[in-house]
């Protein structure tokens, strides 16, 4: 017969033991490799959509595909608020205009009440793309009498003007101009204060 060792208890060889656990440091570095990319993603998400977002608005104005432009029927139409004009009169862009034009030949209009409907006629003409007109209208004006506000008033017009007209050299220009004024504007209010 063979010689097969016999064991007792306490001769036995001991169960294998399982391997400690790895330390939690392990799975903190872990957790935070992933909190990290997950921050990483986050980021680069929010910058690619405001990246195409601010390419969509410098863009064509028209949209990718009809579906855009045609109104939902499951939506409830907003209401419309009077913005000039007594409620129940025509605010039509024809009316706007006249309103605005019989203040520039009525002789009891004031001469700021007269500069506030050049510039709102100047306005509504870049907003129609109308930019010849507007900027005629605005070039026209004599600015050696113009108040600091004025001023400000007025280049900001043109800063826009030629913002949507896409002239960046005199939007520039302008602009510069707008905001020497608005500093101006800030320190007289400060002065007075």
């Amino acid at each position: 017969m063979e010689n097969t060792p016999v064991f007792t208890q306490d001769q036995a060889p001991a169960a294998p033991q399982s391997t400690p656990a790895r330390p939690a440091k392990d799975s903190k570095k872990l957790l935070l490799i992933i909190a990290a990319a997950v921050v990483v993603l986050a980021i680069a998400a929010v910058l690619l959509f405001v990246v195409f977002r601010v390419q969509d608005r410098s863009g064509s104005s028209a949209p990718a595909d009809d579906s855009t432009s045609a109104a939902d029927e499951n939506v409830q139409e907003a209401e419309m608020e009077v913005v000039w004009g007594a409620e129940g009169t025509d605010n039509s862009g024809d009316a706007y205009v006249a309103y605005q034009e019989s203040i520039l030949n009525s002789p009891s209009s004031s001469a700021e009440e007269k500069f506030d409907a050049i510039l709102s006629l100047a306005n509504f003409e870049i907003t129609i793309e109308d930019f010849t007109a507007a900027e005629s209208r605005l070039l026209s004006l004599n600015t050696s009498n113009f108040s600091v506000e004025d001023s400000f008033r007025f280049y900001n017009v043109l800063t826009r003007l030629y913002e949507v007209k896409g002239d960046v050299e005199n939007r520039d220009k302008y602009s510069a101009l707008a905001t020497e004024y608005r500093n101006l504007l800030i320190s007289e209010s400060s002065a007075t204060e």
